[in-house]
């Protein structure tokens, strides 16, 4: 955890996302579905983690 960050200020920002994804519609997740996958298969998208499973 960043030092500059309380365990408040993550817990208002955790509450706070999610209220924001519980009022999300379904159509609505299901439309951002759809575009992460058209981006994989289009290969724009760039992976994570290295071949060791690092982080990048």
């Amino acid at each position: 955890m960043p030092a500059e960050e309380t365990f408040e200020e993550i817990a208002a920002d955790e509450k706070l996302w999610e209220e924001q994804f519980a009022a999300t519609s379904d159509e609505k997740l299901a439309a951002l579905v759809a575009s992460v996958e058209a981006e994989i298969e289009a290969g724009q998208t760039l992976p994570m983690f290295d071949e060791r499973g690092k982080f990048h």
